[in-house]
């Protein structure tokens, strides 16, 4: 099957995307679950670290000599729980889509299985 991808997972990834050349923003297309039925496209934008809103982290308190430090690990933490959120709404999604087609699969196969019954019954009553 798949690998299954945890938050330890998505660290190593948002490590590796921190050392790539900075970009002004990014986006996450993910398929977000709503229900059993039906599943909604959704597309998150992603700030740069230079461009990121420190507005969020000032209600922490940072020691004065580590706050950019202390920032841009909260800016690694709030990308990597973003991207982890989007991976587990999309497996949602999806197994949820696997288990309607199969439900369908179920139903469809035992309506044959009726009107195939009932065309054997015939014949045989028919035979006598």
């Amino acid at each position: 099957g798949k690998p299954l991808v945890n938050f330890t997972g998505v660290c190593e990834i948002v490590t590796r995307l921190m050392e790539l050349p900075k970009t002004n923003t990014a986006s996450i297309v993910y398929n977000r679950f709503d229900n059993a039925a039906q599943f909604a496209t959704v597309q998150v934008d992603i700030n740069a670290r230079e461009g990121m809103d420190t507005r969020e982290y000032d209600a922490f308190e940072f020691e004065e000599d580590q706050a950019l430090f202390q920032k841009q690990d909260l800016y690694e933490f709030q990308l990597a729980a973003t991207i982890f959120g989007a991976i587990v709404e999309n497996a949602a999604s999806e197994l949820s889509a696997r288990m309607t087609a199969m439900d369908n699969a179920s139903r469809n196969a035992g309506d044959i299985l009726k009107r195939l019954n009932i065309f054997y019954n015939r014949g045989r009553q028919a035979a006598i």
